[in-house]
């Protein structure tokens, strides 16, 4: 009796902590093009403006002191105190805003419909997430959340000199625990792009004594100044489409999902992983060397058969 209770409250904890750590999975496979909504140019503005109102507040002080505008930028885009277990304002908006076009659909017409409650408790317990086009990739808003809210761990991870290898090493973690394999059963390489991404964001954001082309504000006359306007065009890439850079599923899920990846019931939906060497060639050209930690192993087996 008493394994039994102890198996319950684990089982409630860990549906408690996958609902609460971003656990909405996405299927980019079912519905895809022009049958998902842009939504570029109303997210570039809700971004935007929040960039904005964050350089604004930041400015009060009268002197340009980084820590303080990286604060007020958490305020604007990060959940939370930290954002580490929460929904990002962002994402937020993305699936509740009336002003931004998505497409929801049930999970019985999804790659997860033949899935029961013992193969994934969040999968099924939990809406899947509302898809979105930015950059004519197709994405849900959890990929804001990895951006904004895990970036930033990324960011605060970040070694002497700008070494990434704790950062890197973090993100695998993630996937293969909490926000992933250990709850969903999902292991997203599309995460871990956005989660570089973001990283990247964060480092770069506040231009610096080097040359920087990514940073979006500059200290002129001690006061912040915006020197780029932010566009998702310039971070969402096929990376973060998980029907091109595939996830891995557990065992417990695997055969039934890729089944039903095989044998859609939609009409245009990707029969099977989208991922081929130009795909491959393109993150590669993005990533470099850490292209081979971001991207679905599919592009390793296609790069060995060239």
């Amino acid at each position: 009796m008493a394994t039994q209770a102890t198996t319950m409250v684990s089982s409630l904890l860990t549906i408690g902590l996958a609902l609460s750590a971003q656990a909405t999975e996405v299927d980019s496979f079912t519905y895809r093009g022009e049958s998902v909504p842009d939504a570029t140019a109303i997210l570039n503005a809700e971004t935007q403006w929040r960039i904005t109102a964050a350089v604004e507040n930041a400015n009060r002080s009268g002197d340009c002191i980084a820590n303080d505008l990286l604060h007020e930028l958490g305020q604007q885009l990060r959940a939370g105190v930290t954002g580490f277990y929460m929904v990002a304002p962002l994402e937020f908006y993305s699936n509740y805003s009336s002003d931004v076009p998505r497409l929801r659909f049930p999970r019985s017409e999804s790659i997860y419909r033949d899935l029961w409650i013992y193969h994934s408790i969040p999968i099924t317990l939990y809406p899947l997430g509302n898809l979105i086009r930015v950059n004519d990739v197709v994405i849900a808003g959890d990929k804001f959340s990895h951006f904004f809210n895990v970036g930033w761990e990324y960011f605060k991870r970040l070694g002497p000199d700008g070494d990434e290898t704790a950062a890197l090493e973090f993100g695998r973690a993630s996937e293969a625990g909490l926000w992933g394999m250990t709850t969903t059963g999902v292991f997203s390489y599309a995460d871990l792009v956005s989660n570089y991404d973001g990283m990247i964001f964060w480092r770069d954001f506040v231009s610096g004594e080097a040359p920087n082309t990514n940073a979006y504000v500059e200290c002129v006359s001690n006061e912040w100044v915006e020197v780029r306007t932010f566009r998702w065009e310039n971070w969402v890439n096929a990376g973060w489409d998980e029907a091109i850079n595939c996830s891995v599923f557990a065992d417990r899920l695997n055969d039934r999902v890729m089944n039903a990846i095989s044998n859609p019931i939609v009409e245009g939906a990707a029969p099977e992983c989208l991922a081929d060497t130009e795909f491959c060639d393109e993150m590669n050209t993005i990533y470099g060397d850490l292209a081979g930690q971001l991207t679905t192993p599919l592009c390793e087996s296609l790069q060995d058969a060239q």
